[in-house]
């Protein structure tokens, strides 16, 4: 694939001998998946382009020696949680993920990794040691400089990271068992939430923010908002939930959750009946969502405009 970068989007087109996988694709476009920026697919002079909007973001190439070890550290859980994801679905693969260091983004406001995925065989996705190679360069990357800035996770990570190395220079194991092997140690020590708390609540307490979260209804039920209280927030129509919502059967008894987190607000569905949407993009169980101002929360049939306020406790 040809790719091009603008300063507010990223564009690959195909050559003749590459396809979409259309059922990859499919999943892409229509479920919402933490770090994985948006794909556009669009047609002009009768090709076929596939468009990331990185509106807001920097490229990885551009700050990565100037991360701080909290953003180093919510960098390694979204790619841990990507491959975790990439590995739960059938009609992805590793190889779709753009490992390369200027096609990785962050937004430097609250460190959020966003990554490319491209559902698409060609000769590079078939090329899985190249992957491996530059997946490797990426978390060499990432490792802190300073000895006293790391954790047991980062030295753990080290370790790890010399064993797929050697693999990758000496080839006299099997580079793909050894790339097997890392990945899933990242995805048990870092995709969890928890897995980078102590640098984000020691970065967010510098600060001592803290936000005023509301969801904005004006619609067909009335105008009101929900006000966020709590740092586990449940909403639905059971009387027991934090915000109960009575007057509208479509919403279910414990439909969703909103998550209050020292690096920012999220929401989550919890298997409601009527499914959760941000922005026009449904939300999975398990799968908690980053909120912005502004985003469009739909829960069932209602949309709800997301406001958040943050300010700094004296």
């Amino acid at each position: 694939m040809k790719s091009v970068q603008y300063s507010d989007h990223v564009a690959f087109s195909m050559s003749q001998d590459e396809h979409i996988v259309y059922l990859g694709q499919k999943i892409l476009k229509e479920t919402y998946h933490a770090n994985l920026i948006p794909i556009l697919e669009i047609l002009k002079n009768g090709q076929t382009r596939l468009l990331y909007s990185t509106e807001g973001m920097t490229s990885l190439s551009e700050v990565a020696d100037k991360l701080s070890v909290s953003y180093r550290s919510m960098i390694l859980r979204g790619l841990a949680q990507t491959l975790n994801m990439i590995e739960e679905q059938p009609f992805w693969k590793k190889e779709y993920l753009d490992i390369r260091k200027q096609y990785i983004f962050i937004d430097m406001a609250n460190g959020t990794p966003g990554f490319i995925l491209t559902p698409v065989e060609s000769w590079v996705t078939e090329d899985k040691d190249s992957w491996i190679a530059k997946f490797e360069d990426v978390i060499k990357m990432l490792v802190p400089v300073e000895e006293s800035e790391m954790s047991e996770n980062f030295i753990e990570l080290i370790s790890m990271l010399d064993r797929l190395s050697k693999a990758i220079e000496t080839k006299e194991t099997d580079i793909q068992q050894e790339a097997k092997i890392f990945i899933s140690y990242l995805i048990d020590k870092w995709a969890a939430d928890d897995s980078v708390s102590d640098y984000i609540d020691e970065g967010a307490g510098q600060e001592n923010r803290i936000q005023r979260v509301e969801l904005r209804y004006n619609g067909a039920y009335g105008s009101f908002g929900i006000y966020i209280g709590k740092e586990i927030f449940i909403i639905g129509k059971d009387p027991t939930c934090d915000g109960v919502i009575s007057i509208n059967s479509a919403i279910s008894r414990n439909h969703a959750r909103i998550i209050l987190r020292p690096d920012g607000c999220y929401a989550e569905d919890l298997g409601s009946t009527n499914h959760t949407w941000l922005n026009g993009q449904l939300l999975s169980p398990g799968s908690p969502a980053r909120l912005k101002e502004d985003d469009m929360l739909r829960l069932a049939n209602m949309d709800f405009q997301v406001h958040i306020e943050k300010f700094v406790e004296m």
